[in-house]
């Protein structure tokens, strides 16, 4: 297996389109794409932010080795992760759509202050 081919099975195997996951790796769609037609290599940061995500090794990612000894890297699994991450997406949307006092009491609430831009 190759680097294309573990990268778009991970993808899959996870539901994600390739625009969720340039979302959520920061990385061009148009990157990931040419990852998975083979026509393009990741450097060493992609790579990592890649193995970081999916929460595997780079010899499993690589498509070197077969299984993902050793890992997890973080101890939670990919959809735990998005799962968490939408949720805090929809905490912060909540947050934004409040009223001033609103947010004011909820700083209050987590012992948070204001930023010098009017930022938490």
């Amino acid at each position: 297996m190759t680097f294309a081919d573990r990268l778009r099975d991970l993808r899959s195997q996870n539901k994600m389109t390739q625009q969720e996951l340039a979302d959520n790796t920061h990385i061009a769609r148009s990157t990931l794409a040419m990852y998975e037609y083979g026509k393009r290599r990741p450097d060493f940061e992609i790579l990592d932010k890649l193995a970081d995500y999916f929460d595997v090794s780079f010899d499993y990612l690589l498509g070197r080795s077969e299984t993902n000894s050793g890992y997890p890297r973080h101890g939670y699994d990919v959809s735990q992760m998005r799962r968490l991450t939408a949720y805090a997406k929809k905490i912060l949307q909540a947050y934004n759509d409040a009223s001033p006092d609103t947010q004011a009491a909820v700083r209050a609430i987590l012992h948070v202050e204001e930023g010098p831009d009017g930022d938490s």
